[in-house]
């Protein structure tokens, strides 16, 4: 295991730690954003790249337009590569060398690739050189080609609690920056023999032509409400959005909706970087079906699962004024409301009540301690609208916007991305929050539903 703090060690030890840990890695994948610049392109040029590398060293790299249209397949292996070009029907093989020749993009591209394998501390040959010292609570370690007559070829900086790579600089033979790699935001991914493995959920590279952004995708799914949806994000990009009346349907319509959506966005399931998903309060059908189907995907994709508070969701969605109170009330049915307070400043959401159930009367109480007015927003402040107001008066507003809005899949992958980049770990035993017990838990104690022994005997 990696110790939490290492002690002064030799260039050696910790390229060996490094390796342990970069071995552990079977598959990587990573998409990223790309902006080709510069005297060699007649104008910016944008595209986006997905990435797999399989150990022992075989990289895919596909590249598409920004509307979605194939450029070019690229496969590395063996010091050779594949490419295919489908929009001109040609395909290219050689050896790795030769790629420098290909063109402008061929550089972006590099740099893209270079930046995703860096997360890990790069490839470090037996034939370079290593010289490592400390800087504060980093480490700095210069890597020197033998090939480049024994010049620092790059030099990578590491956070010295973790490990994880923070920056990394690519030098030409003459010591000049050639490009620059800042990693942040990293999350857990798994453990390994040589410790917690983490990956970053940004990634910035820029060099003279142009610059490289790797890029989170994150699949949402809104099922607390009978208005569910789902939605699909590239960054802060809405790629997808699908929403349905659920009444009835008891679940059925969630997998051809998230269908629907990745194939509205030419998204493959298992490029996604994270599953998002609405835990609650709220139906609790809908509660279990959306989270199964989360954990269904993110466990046959390798992504991420993150849980996003609904009642969080609807406030973040309601946007009338940049300072507000907000009250957000679903209807729980049985005469209950669920109820948070949020308070927006400067855009973000700083929560004030707990998540809680109560009867409409107790509003005002949760309520005493705010700053008002309260907005009002969610379909239990429109079913209890009158009683509320009566109650309430001028403490409260309500907008027809607020009393129509319900919790949104694209807020719900907004909130998750943001759980992840801010260092949030994913979590695989999520739960619903339910707030109070289910139907049958109240009808079991009431003597209502019958045991299946029970059944069977009387």
């Amino acid at each position: 295991m990696i110790p939490s703090v290492l002690p002064t060690v030799k260039a050696e030890e910790f390229v060996a730690l490094l390796r342990e840990r970069e071995g552990a890695v079977e598959t990587l994948k990573a998409q990223f954003a790309v902006e080709v610049s510069g005297a060699a392109v007649k104008a910016p040029q944008k595209m986006e790249a997905a990435l797999v590398y399989r150990r022992p060293g075989t990289i895919r790299l596909q590249t598409f337009a920004r509307m979605g249209f194939p450029l070019f397949d690229l496969v590395l292996t063996d010091g050779q590569y594949r490419l295919l070009l489908p929009m001109q029907g040609k395909s290219q093989n050689g050896s790795v060398a030769e790629l420098d020749r290909k063109g402008s993009l061929g550089m972006p591209i590099s740099l893209g690739l270079q930046a995703t394998l860096g997360s890990l501390g790069g490839t470090i040959l037996p034939t370079d050189r290593v010289v490592l010292r400390e800087e504060n609570d980093q480490y700095v370690l210069d890597v020197l080609s033998v090939s480049e007559g024994g010049s620092v070829a790059r030099r990578l900086w590491f956070t010295r609690r973790t490990l994880e790579v923070a920056r990394q600089d690519l030098f030409d033979a003459s010591g000049t920056v050639q490009a620059t790699m800042v990693y942040q935001n990293y999350r857990g991914v798994g453990s390994t023999s040589a410790g917690p493995l983490t990956w970053p959920t940004r990634v910035q590279a820029e060099d003279g032509l142009g610059r490289a952004e790797q890029v989170m995708r994150v699949l949402a799914i809104e099922t607390a409400t009978p208005a569910q949806s789902v939605a699909l994000l590239d960054e802060d990009r809405l790629l997808a959005e699908a929403s349905y009346d659920a009444k009835g349907s008891r679940g059925g319509l969630l997998l051809p909706t998230v269908d629907h959506v990745l194939r509205k966005a030419g998204v493959a399931a298992k490029d996604l970087d994270a599953v998002a998903v609405s835990i609650g309060p709220g139906s609790f059908t809908g509660l279990r079906v959306g989270l199964a189907t989360a954990k269904g995907l993110a466990l046959g994709t390798g992504a991420a699962v993150v849980g996003v508070s609904t009642l969080e969701a609807l406030a973040a969605g309601y946007e009338p004024a940049e300072t507000i109170t907000i009250c957000t009330l679903l209807d729980a049915y049985r005469g209950e409301v669920y109820l948070a307070v949020f308070k927006r400043r400067a855009g973000r959401l700083e929560r004030l009540h707990a998540d809680a159930v109560l009867a409409p009367e107790a509003v005002a109480e949760a309520l005493a301690n705010v700053e008002l007015p309260a907005h009002l927003v969610g379909n239990g402040a429109a079913r209890y609208r009158t009683q509320l107001k009566a109650a309430l008066g001028k403490r409260v507003r309500m907008t027809e916007n607020g009393l129509g809005a319900v919790p949104s899949a694209a807020i719900v992958a907004r909130l998750g991305r943001t759980q992840l980049a801010q260092g949030m770990r994913a979590d695989a035993a999520l739960v619903p929050v339910y707030l109070r017990r289910t139907e049958a838990e109240v009808n079991w104690d009431k003597g209502l539903i019958k045991s299946p022994v029970a059944r069977l005997t009387s």
